[in-house]
C-alpha cells in the first residue's frame, strides 16, 4: 500500500506518513510526527525512544535492499 503526496506539500525529516494517507498540496508535515487519513492529519508526535526504533528499522531496510550486512557491533560485514 502507498501514500499519496501531492505537489507543493512539504514533508519534514523524521516524519511518518501512514499507508493510504493523502497529503494535500500546501500541507506541511511536521518533523517527528505521524500523519494519517484522507486528507492526512497529524495524529501524534513520535516519542524519542520510538523515533530511534523507526530510524534503525529504516536504516536496516536500506542496507538489506542494497545487500549490505551489519553484525551486532554495528560494523559492515
Amino acid at each position: 500500500m502507498v501514500a499519496i503526496i501531492k505537489d507543493h506539500a512539504v514533508v519534514r525529516r523524521k516524519s511518518i506518513i501512514a499507508a493510504g494517507a493523502v497529503v494535500l498540496s500546501g500541507t506541511i508535515v511536521e518533523s517527528g510526527c505521524i500523519y494519517a487519513g484522507i486528507p492526512a492529519l497529524k495524529i501524534k508526535e513520535v516519542e524519542s525512544e520510538l523515533r530511534e526504533v523507526f530510524e534503525r528499522t529504516a536504516r536496516n531496510l536500506l542496507y538489506m535492499r542494497i545487500g549490505i550486512k551489519i553484525n551486532k557491533n554495528k560494523t559492515i560485514i
